[in-house]
């Protein structure tokens, strides 16, 4: 979903469902509680219910975003944190492949969404605990055998990125790597979970 408009705001929304119309996706700001923001709920087709994530200045608190796709548009109400409106998006759709990883940074633990597409181009989330946002924007490409993408950090280190590097992210369940950048430099290691 591209070109979302929320009560004069804009964003692009992207996500997937799983075999039971369970949302895994991130949305994506250019102001207010965090740039990049973790969406969850639930599709059937017809119906949307998201639920967003907030982060930054309103660190866990939720919108939810109710609306119905009607060709290629999508409409609806969102209620929650910051009051309630109406939405509307502009509505794209393409195909790609979706990882979801258990991924450990230097022993911090973090769990990414990632969409390739069918160029190789990477892009997603990861949610965090700790450090530098609680959501952050990740972005890429991917070949046959490694990986390489940039995190955009937020939080207190807003507007600084670190540099990925991972092997064989298609033929093994395990993806290890390096990263370096704000913060050093250091491993990583991803681990295939399943969307269902």
């Amino acid at each position: 979903m591209s070109g979302s408009q929320v009560e004069g705001f804009s964003s692009t929304f992207e996500f997937t469902t799983n075999s039971r119309g369970q949302v895994f996706g991130y949305s994506r700001w250019t102001c207010c509680s965090g740039f990049t923001n973790k969406l969850s709920g639930n599709f059937d087709g017809a119906s949307l219910n998201l639920i967003r994530h907030l982060a930054g200045q309103d660190d866990g608190q939720t919108q939810n975003f109710r609306g119905t796709l009607l060709g290629s548009t999508a409409r609806g109400i969102w209620t929650g944190t910051g009051g309630s409106g109406n939405w509307s998006a502009i509505v794209k759709t393409s195909v790609k492949l979706v990882y979801r990883w258990q991924v450990e940074v230097d022993g911090y633990q973090s769990e990414f969404i990632v969409f390739e597409d069918s160029l190789g181009k990477v892009s997603g989330y990861s949610e965090w605990t700790c450090c530098s946002g609680r959501y952050n924007f990740i972005e890429g490409n991917t070949t046959n055998s490694s990986i390489e993408f940039t995190r955009f950090l937020e939080g207190t280190d807003n507007g600084s990125t670190q540099q990925f590097v991972g092997f064989d992210p298609i033929n093994s369940p395990i993806i290890v790597g390096d990263f370096q950048g704000t913060g050093g430099t250091g491993s990583w290691s991803a681990q295939a979970l399943s969307l269902d």
